[in-house]
């Protein structure tokens, strides 16, 4: 009856003696809790880098948008003159055609 009584906080509140498994030198208690540690800063080193690096790139990774070609200068004189009403829009959409070709 006593036996039993003691135990029970032991079992609820972990009083007692350690379990092999914590106190070992294969797992928490000795050289290979480093191991763990050091495991774990590594994954979270990844993580860091390479939210910076997808920061850095902006997800482009070299595609065409994120080097746009500079604007054409005869299409940019082509819209000023649409715009101030020098040419009528059918002249306007027919230069741009022939431009764009």
């Amino acid at each position: 009856m006593w036996q039993t009584l003691v135990d029970v906080p032991t079992i609820a509140y972990g009083w007692g003696p350690p379990h092999p498994w914590m106190t070992g030198p294969w797992l928490m208690g000795g050289w290979l809790m480093g191991v763990w540690v050091l495991g774990a800063l590594a994954v979270i080193v990844l993580v860091v880098a390479l939210v910076v690096w997808l920061g850095r790139s902006g997800g482009s990774r070299g595609t065409a948008a994120s080097h746009p070609s500079p604007p054409d200068p005869a299409l940019a004189e082509l819209r000023r003159r649409y715009a101030t009403g020098e040419i009528s829009r059918e002249e306007y959409f027919q230069r741009k055609t022939d431009l764009e070709e």
